[in-house]
Order: structure tokens, then sequence, then C-alpha cells
């Protein structure tokens, strides 16, 4: 996550220190002077964005993974880290912006008053001085003006769908509840007389557009018609929108106008289209960009727009620069009822000697879900995928209906098909590589995290037949208390969202189809290995999710492994955790399909990894 600062005189990045992610700055131009600003000895520092006065870094923690996150400060100076806001311990803080018009302050929502809703407090971070300015009356998001004045909110509208409404109350605009993923403001013009949006309505892929204030004319600004545009960079100077982001087998950015088009066409002469330009200095002279490959570490730039040079800062992972990885090859596969479903396959280095894609004899196969599963599996360096490559498996990303970015009437093809036909484009997949000579049927493993790993606990309990076994974290068992456990901030986004693609637990009809497409329901016919992971704090999935799943595996005898993290929530935040995950996951792998596997060594003593079930199905680890 390399940065430049706002006047160009610093370069920071996030990097460990003794194996915890902190933040690190240096002078743009002496790399080698380094300092690390932060002191996180637990948890990663995950994200961070600097302050417009240069003084500090801003970024936002939690504990033990409750996604209850505080605002710091890391002053550039000296070091020091201090809290900027003493938020409750049952409520979070969130980022809303910050300026050059206001260089000392960060503004914030917080939501100790109302859980679900979010109200602002300007901080001052060089007094220390906080100030409330408005109370939420019902918004589920912000938009900000260049001085950190609310404008507008977006909340949900009575008859369904969402509006966005200026502070007087006006509406702006609105939206029906199918599109209500896709469409939603991203800021006004620095004159106060434009609003822009991503906006689906009236067509199928994700274009922007802008209103003008004083006629309501809406004009088209960009849009591809193959695919949803996901990104924008506005010009600071005017607010108005100068590139956008599309990806369809690849990431790609492109110009709204005559601005950049010469720069970006130099960038990705020299380093592909998938060249990302990560953050601009306030005289938008010097960029950081980042060249990302599937079979190299990604490697930061910085450009310097005047002189069209790129110096290169460092490689995200050095000690991998010189390794053969392994190559992600994009594929589309025909889902069973016609959906174009953008995938990627990776082979273990050596098994495709002409490098086309095609294993000169098929290896063991790992299905990758990819969690949300308002999301999306892209080309570039994974560090999952590289692992398990490494190990000696193919590996398949899907991006099954319901995936984000391509198209409306593709994510709208999941209503309803949780563990239906969104797990049905998953073994199309499959079929797909065994027809292609990729791997053989008795040799795919199914493997995910959060919806990935819902994916997996459907895989091994409606569909068994089709896995060698199964690798699960966080992954929801039961999708009525799923829904019904959600954090309180997650109310507003309810409706239009899980009540509407999974059914709401409310009405009883829906409430038995949820039951049937739950893994809980299914659980007397897992016959596959399975393994399952959960954090303790996850407040998104609860604990007693996996707990009930594996409490009803053993009580009809299902051998299954079961290993909880007391300090982690929907993910893990401490690396020793999460190098017990993959290693954990590499042994049972092994016993399943086969690969290599290292040692564990000590690493489940340096984790706080608790083996509660199963540990005797694990090649390494003795059962006590």
């Amino acid at each position: 996550m390399v940065r430049v600062s706002p006047t160009g005189k610093y370069v920071s990045w996030l990097a460990p220190v003794d194996t915890i992610m902190n933040i690190h700055i240096a002078p743009v131009d002496d790399l080698l002077s380094s300092r690390v600003i932060t002191t996180s000895t637990v948890r990663d520092i995950t994200s961070y964005f600097w302050a417009p006065n240069e003084r500090d870094i801003y970024f936002f923690s939690d504990e033990n993974g409750n996604e209850a996150f505080s605002p710091y400060a890391a002053s550039v100076d000296s070091g020091e880290t201090r809290s900027l806001y003493d938020v409750a311990s049952n409520a979070r803080a969130i980022p809303q912006g910050v300026t050059s018009r206001r260089p000392d302050e960060l503004l914030i929502g917080v939501n100790d008053r109302d859980p679900q809703y979010f109200d602002l407090v300007r901080i001052n971070t060089v007094t220390g001085e906080t100030v409330e300015i408005i109370e939420n009356p019902g918004y589920q998001s912000w938009i900000m003006d260049e001085d950190l004045v609310p404008r507008a909110g977006q909340r949900a509208a009575d008859e369904g769908g969402t509006e966005i409404v200026t502070m007087n109350g006006d509406i702006i605009t609105t939206a029906p509840a199918e599109d209500s993923l896709s469409t939603y403001g991203i800021g006004f013009s620095n004159d106060g007389q434009t609003f822009f949006m991503l906006d689906s309505r009236n067509r199928e892929t994700t274009a922007v557009t802008a209103i003008d204030l004083d006629t309501k004319v809406l004009t088209v600004i960009a849009e591809n018609p193959r695919v949803d545009i996901i990104d924008v960079e506005r010009a600071p100077d005017t607010g108005e929108v100068l590139i956008v982001k599309t990806d369809y087998l690849k990431p790609e950015w492109r110009s709204t106008g005559d601005d950049l088009v010469d720069e970006l066409a130099w960038l990705s002469e020299r380093l592909g289209s998938t060249a990302e330009l990560m953050n601009w200095t306030e005289d938008r002279q010097q960029a950081v960009v980042y060249s990302d490959r599937s079979d190299q570490p990604g490697t930061y730039f910085l450009f310097d727009r005047d002189a069209l040079t790129l110096t290169e800062l460092f490689k995200t992972r050095p000690a991998l620069a010189d390794y053969d990885l392994a190559i992600m090859h994009p594929r589309v596969i025909e889902s069973r009822d016609g959906l174009e479903l953008v995938s990627y396959l990776t082979l273990p280095v050596g098994s495709d000697s002409n490098r086309d894609g095609v294993p000169d004899e098929t290896v063991p196969l790992v299905l990758l879900v990819h969690g949300g599963p308002w999301e999306r599996d892209s080309y570039g360096y994974n560090s999952t995928v590289q692992h398990l490559a490494n190990r000696g498996y193919g590996v398949l990303t899907v991006n099954f209906r319901g995936s984000t970015g391509l198209g409306k009437s593709f994510r709208r093809a999941a209503v309803g098909e949780f563990g239906g036909k969104m797990h049905d484009d998953l073994l199309d997949a499959v079929d797909w590589a065994i027809s292609e000579g990729v791997t053989d049927p008795d040799t795919v493993a199914i493997m995910g995290a959060s919806y990935g790993g819902y994916a997996a606990l459907v895989g091994a309990s409606m569909t068994p037949d089709r896995f060698a076994c199964a690798v699960d974290l966080v992954g929801p068992t039961n999708l009525i208390d799923l829904v019904e456990s959600f954090p309180s901030y997650w109310g507003a986004y309810l409706e239009d969202t899980w009540y509407a693609y999974i059914g709401d637990p409310r009405v009883e009809a829906d409430r038995a189809h949820m039951l049937s497409r739950s893994p809980i329901t299914h659980a007397a016919s897992v016959n596959i290995p399975i393994i399952v992971f959960q954090g303790a704090t996850d407040p998104r999935v609860l604990k007693n999710q996996s707990d009930n799943f594996v409490a009803t595996l053993k009580r009809i005898g299902t051998p299954v492994t079961y290993i909880v993290y007391p300090d982690e929530g929907h993910g893990f935040g401490r690396p020793a955790n999460f190098e017990s995950f993959y290693a954990l996951t590499e042994q049972f792998l092994s016993v399943c399909l086969g690969g290599r596997a290292e040692p564990l060594g000590d690493i489940l003593e340096r984790s706080s990894a608790q083996i509660e079930e199963g540990a005797n199905l694990i090649s390494g680890v003795i059962s006590e």
C-alpha cells in the first residue's frame, strides 16, 4: 500500500516489523533512510491515508477482530501514535473524508448514539478539538463537498430502493431496488453545481453519470457496454471525473477526456494495461503506480508526469523476485444456462510445459471461491493462489453469478440462488476443468472464506460427491441465523441486499427457503474430509454458526477438524494466525489431495489456534 505524500516529500508503505504490519516512511529520494512511525505489536495495520497537512498519517484499528474501529494519527516527525476519538466499546468509527481546504481536519462517522446510523464528527487533529456536526437522520451514507460539509445523504426509500437527498430534504435522484447495489453518489463538483454518480439505472452496466443540480439534466460521462465501471479518479481542483476503471478479463483504466490520455498510454506501453495509479501529489505532478502481473510480485513506481519517467520504488515481495511463479490464465466458462463466467486458472510451475493453460498431465485442483458474494476475482498476483500452486495444485477461481462488475443481469441472476444456481456455476466450472484435462473428478477440493466458506460447506453437505474435501473459513452454516445476527449498522442495507437475494427471515416461506439452502440442514450428508476455521469475535458470522455445524457432524459420527481463534474476527489480523491457517490447510490438503506440505514447526505455538476437534485428522498434529 505505497503512497506519495501530498507535497511529494515522502513515500509511505506498509511492511512488517517483527511480523506485524506497520507504517513506514522515507524521503522520496532516499528510501534507504526509511523510518517506522507506528508501533503495532499484535495486529496488522491494514490501511492508512495521509493528512493533507503532511504532519500525520491516519489509520483505523480494532481489537481482536471485532470491527469496533477507532481512529488514530501517527506523527510523521516524532512517530508518536495518538488516539483521535474515544469510541464507545460497542460502537465503531469510519473515515468520512479529508481535504486540502481543511488540512488539519479529519471527518469521521460514529455510531455510538444509534448503532444503525453514523453521526458526523469533525476532528482537528492538531488541537485535538472534536465537534459533533450533525446527527444522522437515517442515511445509509453521507456525501461531502470539498470543505467536508455534508451536502447529501443516501437513504432507503419508503417504496424500496434508495434515494439521494440534500440536507434540506430535496430529492436529487432515486434508484429502484434492483439498482441499489450499483447506483450511488460519488461526490459534487467543487463549484457545487454537478453531482456525480455510479449509475446502473435503465442500463445493463454501471456508468458514470452527472446531474446538473439546476436543470436536473443527467449526462453520461463514461460507460462500457460489456462491464461495469467500478472505480473513478476525480480532479482535486474541479471534482470532475478524469479516469475510470473497468475489469473484464483484466483491469483497465481509461481517460474520460483529453487529460491523462497520453500518460495512460505511456504507462500501458511500459507496464501493461493493468498498471494502476494509486495516488497523486496535491499538484498532480507525481503519482505512485502499481504494476501487477500474476507471475511476479507487484512492483511500485514513482511516476513523474512532466518528465514522463518511472522510478522503481520496490517490489512487494522481493524474496520472490527471482523465482518462477505460476501464471494465471483468464478463461470464460459457459454456465449450464448460458452465462459467461469470467474465471482464472493457475497451474503449478512445471506442470504446463508449453504454458498454454493446459497441464501435461492432470493435477489435483482447488476450487477457490471468493467472498462477498458481492465481490469478484481478478487477474493479478494472488498470494493464496501462488501458495496452493506451489504445493502442487491447480487453482480455479470463478466469478459465479452475483459477482460484481460484470453487469446488472449477471449480478441479479443470483437473486434467490444462494446454494442454488450460484453453486451450479461452481460445479459447471469444475466440469469444464475436467473436460479440458486439467483435473480428474476425484481430485477436486473446494475452499473459501466468508461466502466462499459457505460455498465450501454447501459443496461438502449438498454435493459431497463432487469434492474430495472442503476448507471453510468463517462461512455461515445457517442463513436465517446469519441475517438475524448481522451488526446493527447493516440494517439500512438489508432490504435490497440480503433480504432480496436470500430471503427475509420475517416471512415464513422465505425462512423455509433459507433453511433449505443452509449447510446445517444437510450436515448428515457430509461424507468427505472437512476443516472449519472460525474467529471467536466475528461480528458477521457468529461463532455459534460453526459450533452448531461441528456439533451436528460429531453427533452423527462424521469426522471434522475445527480450529478456533479466540482473538480473531471475520478474517485474520495477527500474522501468526494467518500463517497457521495456511499451515494447517496445506497439511489437510496434503492428506486429501496428495500435494506438498511444509512441517508445522512451532507455528501453532506462536498462533492462538485452538484445535477443538479433529487434531488427529491433520498430518503433523498429535491429538491430545
